[in-house]
């Protein structure tokens, strides 16, 4: 399956392991199924309170979570949000079900104007949702890169290039396609080169 890794919020990721936000509202997605990864981005910039209140919530996790990746999840799902001159709606779909979709993202109009404006958007639906006892490390995940050889990704180390996947050595701001490096998983994707639709 294809997978991304995400770069989310820590406080939206305590709503994701409660179960409170199940939708992941994106500016640009790739088509479903892929599996997501999600990147928790530095809690050395939430604000005092929003620190004290997850950790208050979850305990200390918060603390192991700073710059790493912290679970996954199956996207089977995604739903296009468009503007509609007035607000938002669920393409194709009725006003109840778009009011769903508002609830599970945790996100308010004033949170989807100032995001999207009046572009198009992408409901991502998080399930099968795995939280890790231990935070992976950025580099435990990979890029493939289709001329390694000639490669001029920006996110290349060529110390850890290995031939082809290039481990990660940054987040990305929004998402990027990843292999989780085991070496089934790279002989798997060295065979389908990331064969996106």
């Amino acid at each position: 399956m294809n997978a991304i890794l995400m770069s989310i919020n820590p406080k939206w990721i305590e709503k994701i392991i409660s179960g409170e936000k199940t939708i992941e509202v994106r500016k640009t997605a790739p088509k479903p199924p892929f599996k997501g990864y999600i990147y928790c981005t530095s809690v050395k910039n939430m604000l005092w309170q929003e620190y004290v209140e997850i950790h208050r919530k979850i305990g200390g996790a918060i603390d192991g979570w700073n710059s790493k990746v912290v679970a996954e999840f199956a996207c089977d799902k995604v739903d296009t949000i468009v503007f509609n001159g007035s607000g938002y709606e669920v393409k194709d779909e009725d006003m109840g079900y778009t009011n769903t979709i508002a609830n599970q993202s945790g996100l308010y109009y004033t949170d989807l104007r100032d995001y999207l404006g009046d572009k198009q958007g992408y409901a991502l639906h998080i399930s099968d949702l795995k939280i890790y006892d231990e935070p992976k490390e950025l580099g435990e995940f990979s890029v493939f890169c289709k001329d390694y050889r000639n490669c001029e990704n920006i996110f290349c180390d060529k110390d850890t290039c290995r031939e082809g996947f290039i481990s990660i050595t940054r987040p990305p701001r929004n998402y990027m396609r990843v292999v989780e490096i085991t070496s089934n998983h790279l002989k798997e994707t060295m065979k389908h080169k990331f064969e996106w639709d």
